[in-house]
């Protein structure tokens, strides 16, 4: 089957969730906790930009601010905490630092 850039269909969807609670389901059969499934979560994943930000950010800004959505970030201050946490973070992580996208950069893409 071909890759498609559609959104899943309304079956698909379905499909999805209830294949998620049959999965749900046989870890609480087996007596598995999340921790003891995230401790053997040995899946090689690729970074993707909605990884960075359910993973990272969202992290960062429950952590930081005890909020749940970028959209409550305030701009003075909030933000650019954020950018200066990411940022020392991905220095412990030995990634090269990634400048924070200018008007101009914005306005090319």
């Amino acid at each position: 089957m071909a890759p498609t850039k559609e959104q899943r269909s309304l079956r698909q969807n379905d499909s999805l969730h209830l294949w998620e609670r049959h999965i749900a389901d046989a870890y609480n059969e087996k007596g598995l906790t999340v921790e003891a499934v995230l401790k053997n979560f040995k899946m090689e994943l690729f970074w993707t930009k909605e990884a960075v930000h359910e993973i990272i950010i969202k992290t960062a800004i429950k952590r930081m601010y005890n909020k749940d959505s970028t959209t409550q970030i305030l701009r003075g201050g909030e933000i650019d905490d954020l950018i200066d946490v990411i940022t020392k973070f991905n220095a412990q992580m030995e990634i090269e630092y990634i400048p924070w996208p200018s008007i101009e950069v914005l306005e090319q893409k």
